[in-house]
């Protein structure tokens, strides 16, 4: 091993101490490295140790030849540019010319004028790979150019801004090169951000050439004309490497002109933008960018709830939000909205993805620096609650360019199997899983290990991730089988490693590194097959897969219903494939055939006499099946609770079960207790509140006796208020809150009583009176024949389907029933109702009766006690009828005088 190979990795000899033994490797992920080899291996030099770093690299490269080092960027730096010049086939020789490159050359160096103020003239380094170096596998040659202007000193800003002022003139400066790329990614924008790595000199990409000078343009600041020398160093020195550098101090920067303050000044005092959904342009905005009209001072602040500590992204990461990003349509960067959109979706993912965002916004003919600076400082990150995020960012680009955002998955993944490949740990192998299946897979709460499964078209509860697991050492091992291939077909074409092994015993050559890679995904499969690692795996993912708001956001869309065979909209009528993001667990368990009018089923005809015969009044039976058509959807402004009475064998329990078979999992059956006992304390569980989370239609099974109705609760699930409750099997201290979706049903024949006359109470009860009677031998009119087979048909998948289709085809019709109101046939039985329930009114009926002539002044006290007696008798309950309220009735009825009735009994 060279010394300098030991600087670097340490002796590990024991006699040794301190960094001479350990050597000066960075924790991989810290942000605390300097430099790094491609091949792997991350290392942190301190300024003091430099002088030493560059003799012993010099001195390597003359004994050894070159490495695959890189140096990390820093916030000041010296100018650069990479042109990554690729060629589709096999190139021999380099298709640009020395005179385009210096008409380039003079183009940039008049930019960075612009910027930074330049008294003196300057040497601009120009390096060229010996020959475009063939790559076999993607059948592709990649020649470039780099450039290099080490007196010169900035930050990523001014080299941003230059690029973007160049980008769109390139191919005048190269024309009918035949690229392979177009112009934004051929001037590679990484370099510029002052984060990412640039090789070193001497060092190159394993299996490539080295950089090498091949003449220096000297430019003139006063006139821009400029000489060429061909007089290039030759020789590596640790002078020239330092010189080279790409990091340097705040003290180095060169002086900056009034320009470039007033055009890259960031904004300081630009409201903040939240990052949430729900946001939109503030009034007056264009609907595109860059046209005039509208501030920014009437956007809504939004700061984080908690804060939150993020590590860096790294190389991997970003490149590929940046894939992503830059894989969304044009008009996500011209329609000023969405544009901002991705501005906050990029904030949420990182903070650090502000040059992604400048990336992507270049783009735009009229695009403004300063603007998208500052709008990008009024973005407040925001970790809590409903966002855009990874999600929204995928989903984008999924539906902007499905070919291209499958190519970047695949390169994503593969970037993902290499690393698990080196580590070996379970946490990069649950990376690789996630990868591969975070649209199939979701894991809700990871002390339980609650996970989801995507099926068809709905969400589906898996027993602890069970199906997961099991694709570990199926699936997941097969994947990786597919790359020891592909890596053994690329080792068979290859020649045999002649590095010394006593010299250089971590070869980085193309053969090693392969073979390294190999041995690693060999040994995953290995551990992929063994309970103990794949059960460890699971525990990554856990957290890994962990979404803690899908719970909640589960079956929340009130507009979509969902089938065996798909999802319905309810906002546009449209009957479509389920997607993931729809977040739909709920299924009616059947198919739905949007093809098939309703009328069209075969037991339509059958279904249909039912029905009339159960509701045969055509007034109540409209509204009826209207109302039941419109509790398909979630969203209810009506605030009813329907009761459904009448006498026994009226058909209302097979109606009720017809519709709970078609609703499948949308409806639910819940104890009458919920509305006859009193309220539960808040901190008290409440599962068959729970289970109405995300239910349409729920129903409650008649009570014994009559009985009292909670007509506070009554009107609370009426009202669709936000339920907020303890989730008995969450744990002791987990509450959850929803906004109720289901309309309320009481099937009874004896109708409960309702203790008060207030307007709220009644003016959401509405009574559906089932008039009919099934018997064997109907006499009466509203008698129909029995048939005992409607039992078996109201529950059949036939009937259920046939059923769901009508009340679909009656929504539309309905356009949706945003108003539906009881007709007067339906307010009378509700009328009839409210005056049994009446106390105050049955009691004065019954027990006061008016006379002719004015007698005895009866007392209030004689009245009082008499009320009392009767609410006893009755078996009313005390508190029902307050005095004040019976008082006032009665001088209502029979004046002030309260000498104009008697009280008893009727004659």
């Amino acid at each position: 091993m060279s010394r300098f190979l030991q600087f670097l990795n340490g002796t590990g000899n024991a006699a040794d101490s301190g960094k001479k033994r350990d050597g000066r490797k960075a924790e991989k992920g810290s942000g605390l490295d300097t430099h790094n080899f491609m091949t792997g291996g991350s290392y942190q030099i301190d300024p003091e140790e430099m002088p030493e770093f560059y003799k012993l690299y010099c001195d390597h490269l003359r004994q050894f030849g070159p490495l695959t080092l890189t140096e990390k960027g820093s916030r000041i730096g010296s100018l650069r540019v990479d042109l990554d010049l690729i060629y589709s086939g096999q190139v021999s020789d380099h298709k640009h010319t020395r005179e385009q490159t210096v008409a380039f050359v003079k183009a940039y160096m008049a930019e960075v004028q612009k910027y930074l103020i330049i008294k003196d003239n300057v040497e601009v380094y120009v390096l060229e790979k010996e020959y475009p170096v063939y790559e076999k596998q993607k059948n592709r040659s990649k020649s470039g150019i780099h450039i290099m202007v080490p007196s010169l000193k900035t930050d990523r800003h001014v080299e941003e801004a230059v690029r973007h002022s160049l980008l769109k003139k390139m191919e005048s400066f190269f024309p009918d090169l035949g690229l392979a790329e177009d112009w934004r990614k051929v001037y590679d924008p990484a370099p510029l951000t002052h984060t990412s790595n640039w090789t070193m000199l001497g060092s190159k990409k394993d299996g490539g050439l080295p950089y090498e000078f091949k003449y220096i343009v000297d430019w003139d600041p006063t006139d821009g004309e400029v000489g060429i020398d061909d007089e290039v160093p030759l020789t590596l020195t640790p002078e020239l490497v330092a010189k080279f550098s790409i990091r340097s101090s705040a003290i180095d920067e060169t002086l900056q002109t009034d320009f470039a303050r007033e055009q890259l000044r960031q904004s300081e005092d630009t409201p903040r933008i939240s990052g949430g959904r729900a946001v939109s342009a503030p009034r007056g905005r264009p609907t595109s960018r860059g046209a005039p009209g509208g501030g920014g001072a009437d956007s809504r602040g939004s700061s984080p709830t908690r804060a939150v500590m993020q590590q860096p992204l790294t190389d991997v990461q970003k490149k590929y939000y940046e894939a992503h990003t830059m894989n969304l349509a044009d008009t996500r960067y011209t329609d000023y909205q969405t544009w901002i959109n991705v501005g906050i979706c990029l904030k949420n993912i990182h903070p650090d993805l502000e040059d992604v965002f400048l990336e992507f916004s270049q783009q735009y003919e009229k695009f403004d620096r300063r603007e998208t600076n500052a709008k990008w400082d009024s973005f407040g990150f925001r970790n809590d609650g409903e966002k855009l995020g990874v999600g929204s960012l995928r989903a984008w680009s999924r539906q902007d360019n499905p070919d291209k955002y499958t190519e970047i998955e695949k390169s994503n993944t593969g970037s993902l199997m290499r690393t698990a490949a080196e580590t070996q740990t379970e946490y990069d192998v649950a990376e690789v899983v996630y990868s591969l299946y975070r649209d199939e897979y979701k894991c809700a709460r990871a002390s339980s290990s609650a996970w989801y499964r995507f099926v068809g078209h709905t969400w589906k509860e898996t027993d602890k991730g069970i199906s997961l697991q099991c694709k570990l050492s199926g699936d997941l091992v097969k994947v990786f089988y597919r790359q020891v291939s592909s890596i053994s077909d690329r080792l068979a074409e290859m020649d045999p490693c002649t590095a010394d092994k006593k010299l250089t015993p971590d070869c980085f050559c193309d053969r090693c590194r392969e073979e390294k890679v190999l041995a690693g995904y060999n040994a995953l499969i290995n551990k992929l097959k063994t309970v103990r690692f794949t059960e460890n795996v699971m525990k990554m993912a856990r957290l890994v897969f962990l979404d803690e708001e899908f719970a909640e956001k589960l079956d929340e869309n009130k507009n979509l219903i969902a089938f065996r065979n798909g999802v319905f909209d309810m906002t546009n009528y449209t009957f479509r494939p389920g997607k993931a993001e729809d977040y739909l667990s709920f299924c009616t368990n059947m198919d739905y055939d949007d093809h098939m009018p309703y009328y069209q089923h075969p037991c339509w005809s059958e279904m249909d006499k039912f029905i009339r015969d159960v509701l045969p009044d055509g007034e109540v039976r409209a509204y009826f099946m209207s109302y039941l058509s419109n509790c398909l959807n979630g969203n209810h402004s009506a605030q009813k609770f329907h009761i459904l009475t009448g006498s026994g064998s009226n058909g209302k329990s097979m109606l009720m079960n017809l519709m709970r078979t078609a609703l499948g999992d949308y409806a639910c059956t819940v104890p009458i207790s919920l509305l006859t006992q009193a309220r539960n304390k808040s901190s008290a569980a409440a599962p068959e509140m729970v289970r109405t989370k995300g239910r349409r239609f729920v129903t409650m099974q008649e009570p014994d006796e009559q009985c009292n109705i909670n007509t506070g609760l009554m009107k609370e699930l009426a009202s669709s208020e936000k339920i907020i409750c303890r989730d008995l099997y969450q744990g002791s201290k987990q509450m959850i809150e929803f906004d109720l979706q289901a309309r309320f049903n009481l099937a009874c024949n004896e109708k409960p009583k309702i203790n008060t006359q207030d307007g709220g109470t009644w003016r959401r009860l509405v009574v559906i009176n089932f008039t009919s009677k099934f018997v064997s031998k109907p006499t009466l009119s509203h008698e129909k024949p029995i048939d005992e087979s409607f039992v078996h048909k109201t529950t059949s998948s036939e009937w259920a389907a046939c059923f769901m289709s009508y009340l679909i085809h009656l929504y539309i019709e309905g356009n949706g029933f945003h108003k539906l109101d009881p007709p007067e046939k339906v307010m009378e039985y509700t009328s009839d109702y409210k005056d049994e329930n009446d106390v105050i009114a049955r009691f004065i009926k019954e027990k006061l009766h008016g006379v002719e002539e004015a007698g005895d002044k009866v007392s209030q006290a004689e009245v009082k006690v008499a009320f009392n007696e009767w609410k006893r008798s009755n078996d009313i309950d005390r508190g029902a009828g307050k005095i004040a309220d019976m008082v006032k009735r009665v001088t209502e009825t029979f004046g002030s005088g309260w000498n104009k009735f008697r009280i008893g009994d009727a004659a």
